[in-house]
């Protein structure tokens, strides 16, 4: 998927599923390091938009660790363009595609996980 969004370089995709596609990317004004989440179909339904904006209206409220911090709502052809603070680390999919996760590494991870989906859940928020 080739992407022009202005204001922003997109650097590379991290994770594309048939709903919304993640991009790495840097702003251009400053040069800082974002993660840009969009609708992956052309012509998106209407409750796909709404959960993109829904998203941008919960994760502006949340201070949480763990919680990717949203910078920006854009608009790019009309479709919603959620931008948010880079947290500079691997996803998941990249970490695990590299490494074979022991036992341990993955207890780890899944401790950590659950430990921000129950900050999530303290906030009264059901993902």
């Amino acid at each position: 998927m080739m992407l022009n969004i202005p204001g922003y370089e997109i650097t590379g995709l991290i994770h594309q599923n048939p709903a919304t596609a993640l991009f790495r990317g840097r702003r251009i004004a400053g040069g800082k390091p974002v993660i840009i989440k969009m609708p992956a179909a052309p012509y998106p339904s209407e409750r796909d938009m709404a959960l993109l904006y829904r998203e941008f209206e919960i994760t502006a409220q949340l201070d949480l660790d763990g919680v990717m911090k949203p910078l920006a709502l854009e608009k790019h052809h009309s479709l919603p363009v959620l931008v948010f603070e880079d947290p500079a680390g691997l996803s998941l999919e990249e970490y695990r595609s590299g490494n074979n996760i022991g036992l341990p590494a993955f207890l780890d991870i899944a401790l950590q996980l659950s430990g921000i989906l129950e900050k999530i859940h303290l906030n009264l928020l059901v993902h």
